[in-house]
């Protein structure tokens, strides 16, 4: 279960798209959301999601009718297209779309889904504790907001943003880069939303600017390095992920960008992969990023020995697991993974995970 496995469809939901690729780079997060991870002969699946308003986990049961357009085919014998989230590039892989399906059992609809926070979905997947930076446009500062919940009869997700002044203190671009890479380098899940109002459902690839950034959507960011110049200078960056697998920025540090042919000392840094240049997946500088997003969310992710998890390796074929049985017992012995994660845990979340109702 991979970030890349993910693709929007019509629903505009890039919001919980981008929540669940964040949760998706860490191995084993998404899986521990289903009560099993394999296909299910009679099309039952049971996902775990956390419920606010109850104070505990809930089991969401869904079915595997997925919403189709048929209009899609293009002969009378092709497979219908799914109409919203599907498996990206081809692949087979159903837990996207019944993730999505589980998603919007638990929020009332799929119409329910229509636009929202990552923060909310985060929340709902992990049950830890939530925070976003909202950028001022007069100073550039970052100021931290609280998620409060505040839902109504027809509307189970709707939240507003809380502060403290007396605690809340606003950050500079400089200190919020830093707290960024602090957070990064903590295991917390990190999205970003751009400015703007999203028009490409109305306006189709117009309503993207020509920097490549998709105005007021949600993005996933993955990395926060700092490198070193030839010269002793440092140069901040952000890597970010489009949720949609597609339309990159087009700017500085890209993957198109000249940039790294004339700093080669950064990418040997950072090894940037930069040979797909359409999978949704790119750099691009500190100054730059503030330029196009206005608010960060931040999950504070739990960490103990439920991170550790068993990659298969599937892209080795046959020889995947016995890859994943030579690198897991390295990282757990060797590199002391285990014991770090069992005597450095840090809980951070709001619910018991033992407690569990049906939905």
């Amino acid at each position: 279960m991979e970030p890349s496995d993910i693709a929007q469809g019509r629903l505009g939901d890039c919001w919980l798209l981008s929540a669940i690729a964040c949760l998706a780079e860490v191995p084993g997060d998404i899986e521990r959301l289903f009560d099993q991870v394999q296909m299910n002969p009679r099309g039952q699946y049971s996902v775990r999601l956390f419920d606010k308003i109850q104070g505990k986990m809930v089991k969401v049961t869904v079915d595997d009718f997925i919403p189709v357009d048929k209009s899609k085919g293009q002969n009378a014998t092709d497979s219908p297209v799914p109409l919203f989230s599907s498996p990206a590039h081809g692949s087979h892989e159903l837990w996207v779309l019944i993730l999505e399906k589980a998603f919007a059992k638990f929020c009332g609809s799929y119409a329910a889904l229509e636009g929202g926070m990552p923060l909310w979905a985060l929340e709902a997947m992990t049950g830890d504790k939530c925070v976003e930076y909202s950028i001022s446009q007069q100073d550039q500062t970052w100021q931290p907001m609280h998620l409060k919940h505040d839902p109504t009869p027809k509307n189970k997700r709707r939240c507003v943003m809380s502060w403290n002044k007396a605690t809340d203190q606003p950050l500079s671009p400089e200190q919020m880069f830093k707290e960024l890479m602090s957070m990064e380098s903590k295991g917390y899940l990190l999205a970003a939303g751009s400015k703007g109002v999203d028009e490409t459902l109305e306006r189709g690839r117009r309503g993207i600017n020509r920097e490549g950034i998709v105005p007021g959507h949600a993005y996933s960011i993955l990395k926060v390095a700092h490198p070193i110049t030839a010269g002793m200078e440092r140069v901040r960056l952000v890597c970010v992920r489009n949720p949609w697998g597609s339309f990159e920025w087009k700017g500085d540090w890209s993957d198109k960008s000249e940039k790294w042919g004339q700093y080669p000392l950064i990418r040997a840094q950072i090894w940037p992969d930069t040979s797909n240049d359409d999978d949704g997946i790119f750099w691009m500088e500190w100054s730059d990023f503030i330029q196009h997003f206005d608010s960060i969310q931040v999950c504070m992710k739990s960490q103990g020995l439920h991170d550790l998890a068993f990659e298969s390796h599937e892209e080795n074929g046959i020889f995947g697991p016995c890859i994943g049985c030579f690198c897991g017992c390295l990282k757990y012995w060797l590199l002391c993974q285990g014991p770090y994660k069992l005597w450095c845990a840090k809980d951070n979340r709001q619910r018991e995970l033992s407690s569990m109702n049906m939905v």
